[in-house]
């Protein structure tokens, strides 16, 4: 396990987040209205136990987490999503959105949406139900909201500029992409890579799909791998380059010590989000 907190730690007032990672779990811990981050854990599963049983022992034996909390945010992580322009969704109309989208849902999930306050967006995803009940037990004011849809707000909330400008967020085996133009959101999508190769094949394809300027062109790399290799090689082709391990959350320098900590910004950025 590893933690980071701030000290005297005050639980009143706050709001928690929390999200499920390939091989663990991870929260962290706010003042409702500040802001300010006041507590990150995570917590990596061993091979004894499944995942629901090892979420479930962590729940229950995480002392932090036995208090009530003001408002409780999930962060869901998951390939299965899509926008739809809010002027045209109807809530009754989910299940057909989604098979126009996808196959039809599989026996442990549920459809979810997040509405997007700064865009004329709504993101359409899918939830695990087993996930879902688990963690509704123990905090039964439990919101979820999709990665995507944090990223999505947290870009429109901090780069309000004229002219045109890509967002990417790197993951291990995975780009977002967020592209923004005089404010408003352009395109907003999620890319297998595997390799260097992969990555710069679909960012140059979206430079030439969008008609995107090589030189002129803003591009916003939030990364949260460490992988000098991808950013060094975009480098070579696109020239306005900008790398951002940044956080719009206010908190103590110690926390973005943590590379760990720092692979959560999505996280860390939630409360600010919604």
């Amino acid at each position: 396990m590893m933690e980071i907190k701030k000290n005297p730690l005050n639980l009143n007032s706050t709001t928690l987040s929390i999200r499920t990672i390939p091989n663990g779990f991870c929260f962290a811990l706010f003042e409702r209205y500040s802001k300010n981050l006041l507590y990150f854990a995570q917590h990596n599963f061993s091979s004894l136990l499944n995942q629901e049983d090892e979420l479930n022992q962590i729940i229950h034996q995480q002392p932090i987490l036995n208090h009530s909390f003001d408002e409780v945010f999930w962060l869901v992580d998951t390939e299965k999503y899509f926008l739809i322009p809010s002027s045209i969704f109807e809530q009754e109309s989910l299940s057909h959105y989604w098979q126009l989208n996808f196959h039809p849902l599989e026996e442990n999930e549920s459809i979810q949406y997040d509405i997007i306050p700064t865009s004329d967006v709504v993101v359409v995803y899918a939830i695990d139900k087993r996930l879902e009940s688990l963690f509704q037990k123990r905090f039964p004011n439990l919101q979820s909201k999709h990665k995507q849809s944090i990223q999505i707000s947290s870009v429109l909330k901090k780069y309000r500029k004229n002219g045109q400008q890509l967002n990417l967020f790197l993951y291990e085996d995975c780009f977002d992409t967020i592209l923004i133009e005089n404010g408003r959101l352009i395109l907003a999508n999620s890319y297998p890579a595997k390799d260097v190769n992969e990555f710069l094949y679909f960012l140059l394809n979206i430079f030439e799909q969008f008609r995107l300027d090589q030189y002129q062109t803003e591009l916003n790399i939030h990364d949260s791998s460490s992988n000098a290799v991808w950013i060094n090689e975009t480098k070579k082709y696109i020239s306005n380059v900008l790398v951002n391990k940044d956080c719009i959350a206010p908190f103590d320098k110690k926390f973005m010590q943590s590379a760990e900590c720092i692979k959560q910004i999505t996280l860390l950025n939630l409360p600010l989000c919604v």
